[in-house]
């Protein structure tokens, strides 16, 4: 029975020119010779390196393993992007991820911060909010994907354990804009139904916008209307973060704004209403608001 060819002891993507012909390599040249043997493997590595490593990587094939062009292979169809996952399948994914940096021998600190960045997810306020599952999904995609660019390119990498609370607002607003997109596509395919909004009395969303307290379809997370649905001026508007503030700039809580109000007694949460300033009730329930 051969024997199992030796793990490479270095890695050639941190090599600027990597000596192909040394024993660092050997068990990769026995490999593909014994899949390939009329081949060069010294000449097939240095010809794949000369091309770009960012273009070639070492491939498991029916014939062993092979350096072949990135380019030419094909995602899996049935891929589900990241950001398109459960929080549940998230959850189930992490251990064999955590598993599996520690098998690559992952420096122990690089796991730990995956382990607490983990933890400090399922813990965050934010999954308690509409859509707030979705929302760290989102964040876990986006963040995960920039840390390993910087891995990858040998950038300055940041402490993914700590959750960096402006990235989570902007993937809030993603998955908002995301809900209302999928939404608009419903309305518009529905009978008697338009892009821009439903009849009334047609199956329009009840709840009202936060700047301009329309109940007709339209892309919320975007509206910033100096006047309401009656003509009449506005109270808040959209800074340039795209949040809902008031007439001083201070910036007033979205979730209140809503059917179900905001159950945080944080400070940071300003529960005034966007559509009158007043603080015992939201948009959706504001005098000013048009009839559901």
């Amino acid at each position: 029975m051969d024997e199992p060819a030796e793990r490479l002891e270095v890695n050639p993507y941190e090599q600027r020119c990597p000596d192909f012909t040394s024993a660092a390599f050997r068990g990769i040249r026995d490999t593909m010779l014994a899949a390939q043997p009329d081949i060069d493997p010294v000449a097939q590595m240095i010809a794949a390196w000369e091309a770009g490593n960012n273009n070639y990587g070492l491939i498991s094939t029916t014939d062993g393993l092979q350096f072949k062009s990135l380019t030419d292979l094909k995602a899996y169809k049935k891929v589900v992007p990241d950001e398109n996952l459960s929080w549940s399948e998230v959850a189930q994914a992490r251990s064999v991820l955590l598993h599996e940096m520690n098998t690559m021998g992952y420096p122990d600190a690089i796991i730990n911060s995956f382990h607490a960045f983990f933890y400090n997810l399922e813990m965050h306020s934010v999954r308690h909010k509409t859509y707030g599952e979705q929302i760290l999904v989102q964040y876990q995609a986006d963040v995960r994907r920039e840390y390993y660019d910087r891995l990858e390119q040998k950038r300055e990498l940041f402490d993914i354990a700590i959750i960096d609370e402006a990235v989570m607002m902007q993937c809030e607003d993603k998955v908002r804009d995301r809900v209302e997109a999928d939404r608009a596509t419903t309305f518009a395919r529905a009978p008697g139904h338009s892009f821009q909004g439903a009849e009334k009395g047609s199956g329009k969303p009840t709840a009202a916008c936060a700047i301009c307290l329309s109940r007709e379809y339209h892309v919320l997370s975007k509206c910033d209307s100096p006047t309401i649905f009656d003509g009449s001026a506005a109270y808040a508007s959209r800074n340039d973060q795209g949040r809902i503030v008031d007439k001083n700039g201070i910036e007033l809580c979205m979730e209140w704004q809503r059917p179900n109000g905001c159950p945080s007694r944080s400070r940071s949460h300003r529960h005034d209403c966007s559509g009158c300033g007043r603080s015992d009730h939201g948009a959706n329930n504001c005098p000013r608001a048009e009839k559901a």
